[in-house]
């Protein structure tokens, strides 16, 4: 799978956290993973790829937003 066609926050997140997370130790990655997690599956991001993928199964998703260049800084602090 291309990274294109993954949710343009979710990629986003995880940039962050791959940077936030760099030698830290595995305690604090722990606890910013996990509010990584509560953010995106509270985002529309998470029932679209549900939606897409598995109810209607047409690997369409609409993403919100809809290009890595939308996303803004995200609400969260890890």
């Amino acid at each position: 799978h291309r990274l294109s066609e993954r949710s343009p926050t979710a990629v986003v997140l995880t940039l962050d956290l791959l940077r936030h997370n760099e030698g830290r130790p595995m305690e604090e990655v722990f606890k910013a993973d996990l509010k990584a997690a509560r953010f995106m599956v509270s985002h529309p991001d998470y029932l679209e790829g549900v939606r897409a993928r598995l109810l209607d199964k047409d690997d369409n998703p609409q993403w919100q937003p809809a290009t890595f260049e939308e996303v803004g800084p995200l609400d969260l602090d890890l």
